[in-house]
């Protein structure tokens, strides 16, 4: 379980809107670490920057993590 403070800097992360970013590129990967699988998203914009997306504990290939 997160200590407090990271947890609620995750929600964070994760909370953010996108309206206003115009994205070229959408990358969607699974990791496994140990025993835990994530997916995660990174989008990069018109100039090149990149921005994380999202975070997801789940099963690698997952359809449901993905949708």
């Amino acid at each position: 379980m997160l200590p407090e403070v990271r947890r609620s800097r995750v929600e964070a992360l994760l909370s953010r809107h996108f309206d206003d970013l115009k994205l070229l590129v959408i990358y969607i990967d699974g990791l496994v670490f140990g025993d835990y699988s994530l997916i995660g998203t990174m989008g990069v914009d018109t100039v090149g920057n990149k921005h994380v997306l999202g975070i997801r504990e789940g099963a690698t290939g997952n359809s449901t993590v993905f949708t």
